[in-house]
């Protein structure tokens, strides 16, 4: 009998989700909208598989907008289709179809549709990811280059998750055996940058070498990294070592000013993948900051829409890490199953950040007014009752607050008390 697993129980939100079925379970896992999911004997895996013949990582689910695939990991992955059972090769995803079962060892999955409400779901690694449509068509070209063995340049401000796109190539890749090494800026300066490089080569051979943050590297350690690499791909005994470089600077910039070499850039950057601050992609961030939570909470708990709005108005100048940070902090202070505005930090609350380059928000005075009350509005709801309530402790006619509700888009509660409208 299978015995399938779940860290925890996670709210969904509204719509149609596919999901895995456990028959013997009686239990429905929601698989996420895109992403790869790893099944398994392990407690790792995504879906943990406590049945005979279940291997630590036995297959990978993986899901996009197209469907479902199933890619055997290990022997023992079977599918049953039109009444037979057909094995999965190794390492060759197969397309499957809503009503399909897949043995795995022992264990007997199946997929199908249904609403989310009904759907136990659990936290997902950052590979299931829900994102939206930048960062899936970004995931998608990771996804392609991981099957080439050219080096790829990684470019991201800090805290947009470049280490993760670097393991995520990894992962997906042909080397995904292999061992997957991170090295930073200092292992490959001074004077011994060349024994530095050989020790790495040989600890990532046959899979991903990662060079962190190469705009931090001098001008003597760029020369030496670029005459290694190009070493590297002319020497055929040379360790066989996949490519991957991280910046948070523009190297195209630094390139006109000359504090990056050329040929070290030409070497570096035969393919890119260029990740959005989070600020410029707001479609993303109610998604991630729902997941984050699911991670970061030992029970489940929702945002409310003041909560959400207010992440929202930030600029988050440290990207996801930041906002990783932010809701671990107001997670400590929060004592319910809902995180409200004011659970979090004082300056997400009052919107003061400043970008990157150091200069202040680029909204108007009266952009900035409007937010500010639009913001204690939206705490006034959810601290009162009714809208009379809350707009008796701001200090505003009932009128006038219903007024600027509509004006700001604030939905009015479904049902209001009769007293509100006087």
């Amino acid at each position: 009998m299978s015995d399938l697993q779940t860290e925890r129980d996670a709210p969904t939100a509204g719509g149609v989700l596919r999901y895995v079925l456990a028959p013997d379970e009686a239990l429905r896992l929601a698989l996420p909208a895109y992403g790869r999911v790893r099944v398994g004997a392990d407690v790792a895996n995504d879906i943990v598989l406590r049945a005979g013949g279940v291997e630590a990582a036995h297959a990978y689910l993986h899901v996009d907008d197209y469907g479902i695939q199933i890619e055997a990991l290990a022997q023992g992955v079977r599918l049953h289709r039109d009444g037979a059972w057909t094995d999965v090769a190794l390492e060759q995803p197969v397309d499957l179809e809503l009503g399909d079962r897949v043995a795995v060892g022992e264990a007997v999955l199946s997929f199908h549709t249904a609403e989310a409400s009904s759907v136990r779901t659990r936290v997902w690694s950052h590979e299931a990811l829900f994102v939206g449509a930048r960062l899936r068509e970004i995931f998608a070209l990771v996804d392609r280059l991981a099957q080439t063995t050219a080096p790829v340049l990684v470019l991201g401000e800090t805290g947009t998750g470049k280490n993760v796109v670097a393991r995520r190539i990894h992962e997906r890749s042909p080397r995904r055996a292999g061992p997957f090494v991170v090295a930073n800026s200092q292992e490959l300066d001074g004077g011994h940058h060349r024994d530095a490089l050989e020790e790495l080569l040989g600890r990532a051979a046959g899979g991903t070498l990662v060079l962190d943050e190469v705009s931090a590297l001098p001008p003597l350690a760029q020369l030496g990294l670029g005459r290694f690499l190009e070493r590297l791909e002319s020497d055929s005994n040379a360790p066989d070592v996949r490519i991957v470089a991280t910046t948070n600077r523009d190297l195209d910039v630094d390139r006109e000013t000359h504090s990056f070499r050329l040929d070290l850039l030409f070497r570096l950057n035969r393919a890119s993948v260029r990740l959005p601050a989070l600020r410029d992609a707001p479609d993303d961030l109610p998604a991630l900051a729902r997941w984050l939570l699911d991670r970061l909470a030992p029970a489940p708990v929702a945002l409310s829409e003041g909560a959400l709005a207010a992440l929202q108005r930030y600029r988050w100048p440290g990207n996801v890490r930041q906002l990783e940070s932010a809701l671990e902090r107001a997670l400590l202070v929060c004592d319910g199953d809902t995180l409200e505005a004011h659970h979090l930090p004082v300056e997400v609350r009052q919107g003061r950040s400043r970008d990157p380059s150091g200069s202040a928000s680029n909204l108007t005075l009266k952009e900035e007014v409007a937010a500010l009350e639009k913001r204690r509005i939206i705490e006034a709801l959810e601290a009162h009752p009714s809208q009379a309530a809350a707009a008796r402790a701001l200090g505003m006619p009932l009128r006038t607050f219903v007024t600027r509700m509509d004006a700001y888009e604030i939905p009015r509660a479904r049902s209001a008390n009769k007293d509100e409208e006087e």
